[in-house]
């Protein structure tokens, strides 16, 4: 069995979604699920006091993906959850910060 890593992607926004941005993690990357989810909490209180929507997730990462060129893809859904999608990036393919409306969405490139 592969051994899974996580990451952590922390987004903040305006209340009406009208504005949003990806936010630095506490650590670029987790060991297991679990350690992830123990610092979630943490990290989302401290970006309370200057934002109005926060939205954090921990998501599980196969490592050997992370070794290559991909985005880390996000949008605030219809439920006002964050969803989260990393996918293996192409070349040419530059993803941005993308600002739709409702929901929110954007992408991160985790290039290494």
């Amino acid at each position: 069995m592969e051994q899974l890593a996580a990451i952590m992607l922390l987004v903040t926004c305006s209340n009406d979604l009208a504005v949003c941005h990806e936010r630095p993690a506490p650590t670029v990357s987790y060991e297991t699920i679990t350690t992830c989810q123990t610092e979630l909490k943490p990290a989302i209180e401290n970006l309370a006091a200057e934002n109005t929507r926060i939205y954090g997730k921990c998501v599980e990462v196969d490592p050997e993906i992370m070794e290559q060129d991909v985005a880390i893809y996000w949008e605030i859904d219809a439920n006002d959850e964050l969803k989260i999608t990393i996918r293996e990036e192409h070349e040419g393919e530059n993803p941005t910060m993308m600002a739709k409306g409702n929901p929110e969405t954007g992408a991160i490139p985790a290039k290494n």
